[in-house]
């Protein structure tokens, strides 16, 4: 019931946040992520969710030529460098999910390179496939770190 809960609301034109309650809070960023994450990383201090869909998708990503077939490894796929981005932060019990990993794996090489490379971050990881159509990585603590 909204009526109930104390809501606040915070706008520039890259950042919106919004906080429930003095507890909850709810951030979207615009921009480019390798270039946005660390100033974000900067105002967490517990862990959170991180959602990472940034990755070339064939044609229908060639926008204004910016992707093509040649684009070197690191541009099609930022994910590889934000994967790097939150290993170099403190907290390191983050929930990540990564969606399309069918596509981000093909730019990889392989699951089992995208799954090392979530490892580095926490070894305790949980690395996990879920769904034939959205197929998303998610990578967490499960029970322990709950």
């Amino acid at each position: 019931n909204k009526e109930n809960i104390p809501l606040e609301t915070y706008s520039t034109p890259n950042f919106f946040s919004v906080v429930f309650n003095d507890e909850v809070r709810i951030s979207l960023y615009l921009g480019d992520t390798v270039e946005v994450l660390p100033q974000v990383l900067k105002r967490v201090e517990d862990s959170a969710f991180f959602w990472l869909d940034a990755h070339w998708s064939g044609e229908k990503t060639n926008l204004d030529n910016i992707l093509n077939e040649s684009t070197p490894l690191d541009q099609k796929v930022p994910i590889l460098k934000e994967l790097e981005i939150i290993k170099a932060h403190k907290i390191k019990n983050n929930t990540i999910c990564i969606d399309d990993y069918d596509q981000v794996c093909s730019a990889v090489g392989s699951f089992k390179k995208l799954k090392n490379k979530i490892l580095e971050i926490n070894n305790q990881f949980r690395v996990k496939t879920k769904g034939s159509e959205n197929k998303i990585v998610i990578a967490d603590l499960g029970e322990q770190g709950a």
